[in-house]
């Protein structure tokens, strides 16, 4: 079962990750204050969080400033949540952000997708989250012999969501309140 997801204990969450942030040398999370960073940063993260399957592991694209990773990793303990960023500065800061806010299901991969060499180790992906970059044709290609049966894209944006389901898997935005499949749109599963 995932981290309890009350609003106080997300206020809580946020307000330890952003004081994490500023502390660090570089403006990562590029929101100019703690407001913008909780209406814009975490509360659409957090809308997404129920399509995430239980257990499972994410695979977070390009994390950059670990937003939606972190705050995935933080409502959803039960899940591994891996994140793959290309930038040694951001990989570190990720490394440190999740060590800080006591999250222990993360691990952090510097590399860029494609072409990333995963620990063999590293489960099938679940869930897979993409914020700020933009997936090509061969990009979503690739990802297909990470990826576990069924899984679902966690988008921030419509372009990519495009592209998922032309592939042909689920995938939901913070502004869809149902997750397409294959041009069909189904309520996402509570349990």
């Amino acid at each position: 079962m995932g981290a309890p997801s009350s609003a106080a204990t997300l206020d809580q969450f946020a307000a330890r990750y952003w004081d994490f942030a500023r502390r660090f040398p570089a403006n990562l999370l590029g929101y100019r204050d703690e407001p913008a960073f909780r209406a814009e940063g975490i509360a659409p993260c957090a809308a997404l969080e129920p399509a995430i399957p239980r257990g499972g592991a994410l695979l977070d694209l390009g994390s950059g400033g670990g937003l939606p990773g972190l705050v995935f990793a933080f409502l959803r303990s039960d899940a591994r949540v891996h994140l793959l960023e290309p930038r040694h500065k951001r990989w570190v800061f990720l490394r440190e952000a999740a060590a800080a806010l006591g999250l222990a299901n993360v691990t952090s991969h510097l590399g860029q997708w494609p072409g990333c060499a995963f620990p063999t180790a590293t489960p099938p992906f679940n869930a897979v989250s993409i914020r700020a970059l933009k997936l090509t044709a061969a990009m979503v290609e690739a990802l297909r012999p990470r990826l576990a049966p069924d899984p679902v894209f966690l988008l921030f944006h419509e372009d990519n969501f495009a592209r998922v389901k032309a592939a042909g898997w689920r995938a939901v935005t913070p502004d869809r309140n149902a997750i397409a499949l294959n041009g069909r749109n189904s309520q996402p599963d509570s349990d």
